[in-house]
């Protein structure tokens, strides 16, 4: 299991490259924006929603092999 350092950079590394994939895609429908119903001060924009899928593909929970 990685420690708590190589985590940290592991995210880093993540978000800059997600940063860097959006940004080369970006276009008018990134500035939409929405507001959570479970907290109505929160704004997400499209662009939010893009950049935690593409983290989450990464750092988020993996299925067991089993079911692969």
């Amino acid at each position: 299991m990685p420690n708590l350092g190589e985590l940290l950079e592991l995210s880093k590394s993540i978000a800059a490259q997600a940063g860097q994939d959006l940004l080369s895609g970006l276009n008018q429908d990134h500035k939409n924006y929405f507001h959570i119903l479970d907290y109505p001060k929160e704004i997400k924009t499209i662009a939010d929603v893009v950049l935690e899928k593409e983290i989450l593909q990464v750092l988020g929970p993996k299925p067991p092999l089993h079911l692969k």
